[in-house]
């Protein structure tokens, strides 16, 4: 399953990538908006790293033991 959802996400950013390219509009004054594709690829990195914060928070600060309330009644 994760392969097939890994490369649907690689086609459409490949898919965003191309009509970046094609539809080349000036974003800014820096050279990296000569960059075909930058802004398009920054997103996608952009969201990938909001998704991998937002698991390291859930993995370490929200996540219990599965025993967690079952403490409370042991003592």
């Amino acid at each position: 399953m994760k392969k097939k959802q890994l490369f649907f996400s690689l086609v459409l950013l490949a898919v965003f990538m191309i009509a970046d390219i094609g539809f080349h509009l000036t974003h800014g004054d820096g050279w990296w908006a000569d960059i075909a594709g930058f802004f398009a690829l920054l997103g996608g990195l952009g969201c990938l790293a909001i998704i991998l914060v937002a698991k390291v928070i859930g993995d370490f600060w929200l996540s219990r033991n599965e025993d967690y309330y079952d403490a409370d009644r042991d003592s």
